[in-house]
């Protein structure tokens, strides 16, 4: 008898700890699922580049879609609608007489992540299966997500360097981050604040060209 109610008692302790495991993969989902789906976030903003040879005007609107859960993660889409204007600017940071470049462009971003086991994290990766702008192949972001004080926090970073915008139509290699955090304001409304990092680099050394550019910005719900 004794043996038996052991074992009973090793089984119970598996489930729990198994239950356990994926507790934060469980809490993503549900705060996901309850106040994100489906919201839609819109952000407009003005700024400059790393080396503040570029002016723009960004306004995006963002969803979240297709929200599934996995034997040990999850995975969701972002659709973007993006509106974006980009002047070049002479030393003195003001606009050349040269006419915008308009860069609208509508792109999906598949998010995939894992519970990991050996610390409350969930890991993952962000790549663009559909871009209107162009073909983005291969390119993607390292993920790291947790929820924090009733929050969701997303980070990314790149793993290599990107194609960034810099003056005159031009294409210049550089490595940006990111931390989002999704909130209910008091109103019940999704936010987004996000704060962004962004440089230039040399593409062989990875070295930065630029000093970082950080910038903050708040997506809201209609």
């Amino acid at each position: 008898m004794l043996r038996v109610l052991a074992v009973v008692a090793m089984l119970l302790t598996s489930f729990s700890h198994g239950a356990d495991e994926f507790a934060l993969r469980d809490q993503v989902y549900d705060f996901l699922k309850a106040n994100v789906m489906k919201r839609p976030l819109v952000r407009q903003s003005t700024g400059t580049n790393a080396d503040k040879t570029l002016e723009f005007e960004f306004e995006r609107t963002l969803i979240h879609t297709d929200l599934v859960k996995t034997e040990r993660g999850l995975t969701f889409n972002q659709i973007m609608n993006i509106k974006q204007r980009n002047y070049d600017l002479d030393k003195d940071g003001k606009r050349t007489a040269a006419p915008a470049k308009v860069e609208d462009r509508m792109l999906v971003a598949e998010f995939a992540l894992i519970q990991m086991r050996s610390a409350p994290l969930l890991l993952g990766s962000q790549v663009i299966p559909a871009n209107s702008w162009g073909d983005s192949t291969g390119s993607s972001l390292a993920l790291r997500a947790t929820m924090e004080q009733g929050a969701l926090k997303i980070v990314s970073k790149s793993p290599d360097f990107a194609d960034f915008f810099g003056a005159g139509g031009t294409s210049k290699p550089g490595i940006s981050g990111s931390e989002a955090i999704y909130n209910l304001g008091s109103d019940g409304k999704l936010i987004m604040s996000e704060t962004t990092t962004s440089t230039f680099v040399d593409a062989e050394t990875m070295k930065p060209v630029s000093d970082p550019k950080v910038s903050t910005f708040e997506s809201k719900q209609p």
